[in-house]
């Protein structure tokens, strides 16, 4: 038996692609702060290239998030 496609609740908008590259980018940036944190109170490398890893992910989302034309 097949079944019909499931209605996504998610507006299916460029702005709304916008704000949930933007939302995204906002996380990557939280985990790098925390992860620059945790790196230089316990003087862990691997922290701080997990950070700079977060920031690029981040860097990339924006990225994205600013190259989506206002109509799709």
């Amino acid at each position: 038996m097949t079944h019909p496609p499931t209605a996504l609740l998610v507006p299916r908008s460029a702005r709304a692609e916008r704000r949930l590259w933007m939302l995204l980018a906002l996380l990557f940036i939280l985990v790098a702060g925390v992860n620059g944190i945790v790196a230089l109170s316990e003087a862990q490398v691997w922290q701080g290239g997990l950070a700079g890893l977060s920031v690029l992910a981040a860097a990339g989302c924006g990225r994205v998030a600013q190259r989506i034309p206002e109509q799709f």
